[in-house]
């Protein structure tokens, strides 16, 4: 493992000598204020060194993924039942359905392995991915932020244009739909017709629910690489926060949405305000297909590179140094944090052809944009 408890010195930092991926020789670049140096080159799996003589890194209080070209997804073949647990990181991932009933399967798509389900086969048959869950252990504690992304696609099914509710990620107290349901939120997406785009929240032990309006994935529009933030409030504070991004590929320009319109009124537009004792403790996936007016059938949904963070710095590879500018974007893992201000990851270049002309962004723990590099 590179280690490295100073930044690089400023000639060493300023070079910019470029392996791309599956090159065998050490790289480095940027300058004091955010250096990078990859001993093995830059290649997927090989850890890459950040120093930074003006800015602060902090590590993750845990990590899980499932997916990012290694683990149990990239051991699998094609028509492997998704595993009633994976290990990772010292952290369980679990799924719903039980043996013989599973609706996740894992294909190849293109040079990446996912997780695929076809919904409704058949009209009012399997409607129901099954939740992917991550257990934090306990209740997510005021002031602690979860973070969840992944790369999803969802098709309109046999009727192009259809509508109906696709639901995606949740965090909540209790595994899958079990228990109550007060301070959770969920994503949720219905097009061309219906409620639109949002995170719905639940406040209180009333069931009531307000809805942040924001862009999420959207079926029939191809694939999206997506992360949404919670920052969990103290019991009747507005200290909370909700942070989303959303990326459509081909898109440009990576925004952090932290001023969604709310339907209540009665919190802060990016903020979950319960004055419920209960508290969030599972970061999950869903995939659930609902009010399907147009009575669509197969609809194929593919999602891949899952990944959960709790508190801690977070690092990004994308396509420019300028969020303005980037287009898609994938969460870089963090293997160590020294002291505040050297961080070692693990690369992982996604759907990128190579690692030329890339980028790491920088964000704090609330997603504020700290900075970038250019590999």
């Amino acid at each position: 493992m590179a280690t490295n408890d100073s930044p690089l010195s400023v000639a060493a930092a300023r070079a910019l000598v470029l392996s791309l991926d599956g090159g065998g020789g050490g790289s480095s670049g940027g300058t004091s204020a955010l250096a990078w140096s990859a001993s093995s080159g830059l290649g997927d799996q090989n850890e890459i060194v950040l120093t930074t003589d003006t800015y602060t890194f902090s590590a993750p209080s845990k990590s899980a993924w499932l997916g990012f070209g290694e683990g149990w997804l990239y051991s699998q073949s094609d028509d492997t039942p998704m595993a009633q647990s994976v290990s990772v990181n010292g952290e369980t991932i679990t799924y719903e359905f039980g043996v013989g009933s599973e609706k996740r399967f894992v294909k190849t798509a293109g040079e990446i392995k996912v997780l695929e389900s076809t919904l409704i086969p058949s009209l009012g048959t399997d409607f129901n991915a099954g939740f992917i869950n991550w257990d934090n252990g306990a209740a997510i504690a005021a002031g602690d932020a979860i973070f969840m992304f992944a790369r999803v696609r969802c098709t309109d099914g046999d009727v192009p244009n259809a509508s109906f509710q696709w639901k995606q990620e949740r965090i909540r107290a209790y595994i899958n739909l079990s228990g109550a349901g007060h301070n959770s939120a969920y994503i949720a997406e219905t097009t061309p017709a219906g409620s639109g785009s949002r995170i719905v929240e639940y406040e209180g032990n009333d069931g009531a629910a307000a809805s942040l309006y924001t862009s999420v994935p959207k079926h029939g529009d191809g694939w999206f690489n997506h992360g949404w933030l919670w920052k969990i409030n103290t019991p009747d504070q507005s200290d909370g926060l909700m942070v989303k991004v959303t990326q459509k590929e081909g898109d440009a320009g990576i925004v952090m949405d932290s001023t969604m319109t709310n339907s209540g009124g009665d919190v802060g537009t990016d903020t979950v305000r319960s004055s419920e004792s209960e508290r969030p403790r599972f970061a999950s996936i869903q995939d659930y297909i609902g009010n399907n007016g147009d009575n669509t059938t197969n609809i194929l949904l593919q999602r891949t590179d899952q990944y959960w963070q709790l508190n801690g710095t977070h690092f990004f590879l994308s396509d420019n140094s300028n969020p303005a500018s980037a287009g898609l974007f994938w969460p870089l893992r963090v293997v160590s944090v020294s002291g505040t201000q050297t961080a070692t990851l693990k690369l992982w270049k996604g759907t990128f052809a190579d690692y030329s002309g890339k980028a790491i962004l920088v964000y704090d723990e609330d997603m504020s944009f700290i900075a970038g590099v250019d590999l």
